[in-house]
Parts: C-alpha cells; sequence; structure tokens
C-alpha cells in the first residue's frame, strides 16, 4: 500500500486528510483489512508533519493514552467475566477505542520520548549515543516487528519453544509482561538479523 500512500500524503491538502479520516471512520468495517489499517499509516504522517501540537495537547494526549487503554484492559476483563469466555472485541484493531489509544499513544508517548531525550543531555556522550543508537535499532526496525509480531505470539501459544507461553499461563498481568517482552525482544533480534543478512547479500 505504500506505493498508494505516499503520492497521496505527499500531496494532499489539510482538508483532503480531514476528508479522508473521515472516510476512514465510515468505512473502515466494509473494506478489506489491509486497507482500513492504512488509516493509521496516514495517521502517523499527518501526526508528524502536517500539524504542530501545543505540549499542553501533548501532555494531555499522554493521560488519554492511558484512560483509553484502562478501559480497553477493564472492558475486556468485565465482558470476558460476563461471557465467561474470552471477549477480544475491545482489541480489534478497527475498535473506536483502539484507534483513540493509538492515536493518543502516539502523541503522548512521543513527546515523553523528547522530553526524555532532551533531559538526556546531562548524560555523557558515550551513553547518549549508546541510548540513541538502540532506540534508532528498534525505530527503524518497528515497521518489520509489526508485520513479524504474530508469527511469534503464534509460536509461543502454540509451543513450539517446548512450552507454551501466553499471557493467562500465570497471572493475567505478569503473563502479559512476560509475553509482550519475548514477542518484542524475539521480533526485534529476528528483523535486525534478516537486515544484516540482506544487506551482506546485496553488497556482495
Amino acid at each position: 500500500i505504500t506505493p498508494i500512500i505516499k503520492p497521496f500524503v505527499q500531496k494532499a491538502r489539510t482538508e483532503d486528510f480531514y476528508y479522508f479520516f473521515a472516510l476512514w471512520f465510515l468505512c473502515a468495517s466494509i473494506v478489506p483489512r489491509w486497507a482500513a489499517y492504512s488509516g493509521y499509516f496516514i495517521a502517523g504522517y499527518y501526526l508528524t508533519h502536517k500539524v504542530t501540537l501545543s505540549e499542553k495537547m501533548q501532555k494531555q494526549s499522554l493521560v488519554l493514552y492511558v484512560v483509553t487503554s484502562l478501559v480497553i484492559a477493564l472492558g475486556t476483563y468485565q465482558q470476558t467475566v460476563f461471557s465467561n469466555h474470552f471477549y477480544e472485541q475491545f482489541y480489534e484493531y478497527l475498535h473506536l477505542f483502539v484507534v483513540m489509544s493509538s492515536v493518543a499513544g502516539f502523541v503522548g508517548l512521543r513527546w515523553l520520548f523528547e522530553t526524555v531525550e532532551k533531559a538526556k543531555k546531562s548524560l555523557k556522550k558515550m551513553q547518549r549515543m549508546w541510548v540513541q543508537e538502540k532506540i534508532q535499532v528498534v525505530s527503524n526496525a518497528s515497521f518489520g516487528i509489526f508485520l513479524s509480531h504474530q508469527l511469534i505470539i503464534d509460536a509461543l501459544v502454540t509451543g513450539k519453544f517446548r512450552v507454551p507461553i501466553h499471557s493467562l499461563m500465570v497471572t493475567p498481568l505478569l503473563g502479559l509482561i512476560v509475553t509482550f517482552s519475548l514477542v518484542f525482544m524475539s521480533s526485534t533480534v529476528l528483523i535486525v538479523l534478516v537486515e544484516r543478512v540482506g544487506k551482506r547479500l546485496f553488497e556482495k
């Protein structure tokens, strides 16, 4: 979808973005998933390049991210208890609270990271460079992590590493932390290795 999105975002006016987002919310449920997910890519571009948010709004976005994340978690818990089986609708990528959480998280966490980055200027140069290098590695691999994370989750849940690992293997909170950490680290290592092997092959 990149060849389709790129020309649009480069030439689109502010009004065009508003029109697209309105269509996205109205039609996301009836278009193919790959097309529906494109709204996240365009929203990220718009928030990065087309608008300038005040520091107050960015802080408020961080609060909204926490609130919507809690709503998703508590709503899922309540509906799961009520229906006596795992209720996953709150976690659907195109659910209203997931969209709100994603957009608010993008704005709020970016502000938080930028604030932390400014604070790091007081650190020694080598320490700062090391942190920036690791952040850059994760940043460069982020799209690959997104594409590969479901494969890692499936491998963990189905027990391909001998012991099934999932968010309910112990307490939900601890299981979620363990699962997230393993999936994130495994996906990052996988993508970094693939990129390095690819570079060596093409360099030859």
